[in-house]
């Protein structure tokens, strides 16, 4: 008689054969996420039998821009134990499109069973071939946590907004390709913002190389363009790995920002070393004006999509110009607070001036509160005194969990979090889908509300990827009883996508920009 668990022989090959009926692929994954059973045509995508994949993360699998989407999909099984088709990309050559689909049964704990279905040959519209920029953050940060130097290597091509879409669109794969050539094969291709590219290489970059190798590209398609690129060595020698990681975070702020002259303005193109060197007039400059208060407040509305009324508004920090950086953006501001070790001052300033703030109005407003402040046991202790001090802040204060910093002690960031639910102060996961941090924060933490990252926002119509990635979080959120709040919505057209995939609640241009917080004057 056989076993329970195994299944007769001739049932065994059915179920196999039932598999690849629908499927390519065949992955069986374990606790870890690493497979411990592969079969299909794992030669055919990746040059190698599938037994060469056993051992290995299922990640490895995915290329590198999708991981996030990756993420989405292994935590919505996780929650629900099926999972629909969602379009991902193999980590091969071509980046095949597959649909993956998986199982989990309640009494094999731990266990995954995942397909991958080659998807038609006429794919639904597909969004870019480029990973985004909080994703290609995380992946170069856990490089230099690791304690591996790197580089990386950022490209601008000026007037890249004024092309048209469909030129932009078939533009982004040949520069993507470029970009993963450059840093080795199957390095992550990202962009930073419009126009503005990166890659990560474990060697040294030819810049020059690569900078000609994308004026090619524009000029065989009609669309030459001027092309500026910058190195950044990432060395870690005399450097501390926390430290390396929040200047990096910096650089690509920078970039992200102001592009390569950015870059190179703040010195960043010398290496992390030469940096710290130079800054310290600047760091003190930054240090005063936040002892000071030179910064205003804005707040922007976030309204239920359903009849556009003003759910809450969020606090947005707009500092004033610094002596010598006056071109500096907001976003510049606090990663440069940060890199420095800055961020829970600042932090705690915003706190103050909304705790100032909220007296005059009678509205709801959530603040950001950066993963590095709550990694400190000290700002912990005076943002849950601040709540018990003040009575009147709980149902009005919100807190938004930015993902600068994956939180280390998470058992003490999970106390805070839920003593801050029951003093009546809800938490929101910024950011949601950007990066891998929030899905870890998601099962841990009592949220009320996922912001979800405007970047699925700005992609999602009709039949993309994006659209199956704004649902699969939606229905993520709903398993946590949590609501969704869709970011960035700039038309009319957005909001109608964003409620039909059932996303809650939304902000953006369309229902108001930064302002005063009504009645606070």
């Amino acid at each position: 008689m056989q076993p329970a668990s195994q299944p007769a022989p001739d049932l065994r090959d059915r179920f196999v054969g039932f598999a690849f009926a629908a499927a390519d692929l065949l992955a069986e994954i374990g606790p870890d996420r690493r497979v411990v059973f592969a079969a299909g045509a794992f030669r055919e995508q990746f040059g190698q039998d599938a037994s060469h994949f056993v051992g290995q993360t299922f990640g490895s699998l995915i290329a590198p821009e999708d991981h996030a989407g990756l993420e989405i999909a292994l935590s919505l099984l996780e929650a629900r134990f099926r999972l629909a088709p969602i379009v991902l990309r193999l980590a091969n050559a071509e980046r095949m499109k597959v649909a993956l689909s998986g199982l989990r049964l309640p009494h094999r704990t731990g266990v995954t069973w995942l397909t991958m279905a080659r998807t038609p040959t006429a794919p639904p519209a597909e969004t870019s071939m480029l990973a985004g920029g909080p994703l290609f953050r995380e992946c170069v940060e856990a490089n230099l946590l690791a304690e591996q130097s790197c580089e990386l290597g950022l490209v601008e091509v000026g007037g890249w907004a004024r092309l048209p879409d469909a030129t932009r669109r078939g533009l982004e794969a040949d520069i993507a390709s470029a970009l993963r050539e450059a840093g080795g094969g199957s390095a992550m291709a990202a962009e930073m913002a419009s126009g503005r590219f990166g890659v990560m290489s474990a060697g040294a970059l030819d810049m020059t190389e690569l900078q000609e190798r994308i004026g090619r590209i524009l000029r065989a398609a009609g669309a030459g363009r001027p092309v500026a690129g910058v190195r950044v060595p990432l060395a870690l020698a005399g450097i501390g790995a926390s430290t390396a990681v929040r200047v990096m975070r910096f650089t690509l702020a920078s970039f992200g920002a102001g592009g390569t002259e950015a870059v190179r303005r703040a010195g960043l193109d010398d290496g992390l070393r030469s940096f710290l060197d130079r800054t310290e007039a600047r760091a003190g400059t930054v240090r005063a004006a936040i002892e000071r208060g030179r910064f205003r407040m804005l707040f922007q509305p976030v309204v239920l999509l359903e009849d556009r009324s003003v759910h809450h508004f969020e606090a947005l920090l707009r500092p004033f110009p610094i002596a010598g950086h006056e071109g500096d953006s907001t976003q510049e501001f606090v990663a440069f607070a940060e890199a420095m070790g800055m961020a829970e001052m600042l932090d705690v300033a915003v706190l103050r001036r909304v705790e100032e703030t909220l007296p005059r109005a009678g509205a709801r407003v959530a603040v950001n509160i950066s993963g590095l402040s709550m990694q400190s046991a000290v700002f912990r202790a005076r943002l849950l005194d601040l709540v018990e001090r003040k009575p009147g802040l709980r149902g009005r204060l919100m807190v938004e969990l930015t993902e600068t910093a994956d939180i280390e002690d998470v058992a003490a960031a999970v106390d805070t979090v839920n003593r801050l639910d029951a003093a009546g102060v809800s938490v929101c996961l910024d950011d949601f889908g950007a990066g891998f941090a929030a899905f870890r924060y998601l099962k841990e933490f009592k949220v009320a509300f996922i912001k979800i990252d405007g970047s699925y926002v700005r992609n999602a119509n009709g039949a993309t990827r994006d659209s199956g990635f704004v649902g699969a979080m939606v229905e993520l959120a709903r398993c946590v009883g949590a609501r969704a709040i869709a970011e960035m919505i700039e038309t009319e057209r957005q909001a109608e996508t964003m409620a039909a995939l059932g996303v809650q609640l939304g902000q953006g241009w369309l229902f108001g920009k930064p302002d005063a917080l009504p009645g606070a004057w």
